[in-house]
């Protein structure tokens, strides 16, 4: 059984700090509000709107390569995502999303991880960093749901929301001051 790693705030911005100014800045962007790497290797230009970053369609294999299919991994999964100026800018910049296919994205990830000495997690484990993350914020799970496209909050919180260790540590020792320290 795969165990999954949850990556902390720190090794998510120190990935993403490594990626700056490459080809790849885009996509863990993305990756880390939610985004399927199918979803980002479909998206483009023309889809954001505004501040909003339209995900309609994914980027899958087929038979004999990959094919940009107008529908996504559930019906919940088509969305509107936020994004900030700096990240629109960057797309423009670029004229695309991604130009690649969506293994790339992974191979590169692991080699960012293995060049920070962080332990390897796929891709797709953004999406529980982001989910785990939000909530850790106090985003209500309904909103969760939307941005990521979980179809049920079952899913979202069965396989996707994970406990952040700086948050566990954090309350641990919290916990500890309310109950065990003597009071003055």
């Amino acid at each position: 059984k795969y165990e999954a790693y949850t990556p902390s705030s720190d090794e998510v911005k120190a990935i993403l700090n490594n990626v700056k100014d490459t080809k790849y800045s885009i996509p863990f962007q993305l990756g880390v509000l939610g985004l399927r790497r199918s979803e980002i290797c479909a998206a483009t230009p023309a889809d954001i709107k505004g501040n909003y970053l339209k995900i309609n369609k994914a980027k899958v294999e087929a038979e004999g390569g990959y094919v940009v299919k107008n529908l996504t991994k559930t019906t919940e999964g088509k969305r509107d995502i936020f994004i900030p100026d700096s990240l629109i800018k960057e797309i423009n910049d670029n004229g695309c999303v991604f130009d690649g296919f969506p293994s790339m994205i992974t191979l590169h990830l692991h080699k960012v991880q293995k060049e920070l000495n962080i332990p390897e997690f796929r891709f797709h484990d953004l999406r529980a960093f982001y989910a785990s993350y939000a909530h850790s914020c106090g985003i209500p799970d309904t909103i969760i749901m939307a941005n990521g496209g979980w179809k049920s909050d079952y899913t979202m919180k069965k396989i996707y929301r994970r406990a952040i260790q700086e948050d566990v540590e954090y309350y641990q020792k919290a916990l500890v001051d309310d109950l065990l320290k003597a009071k003055n």
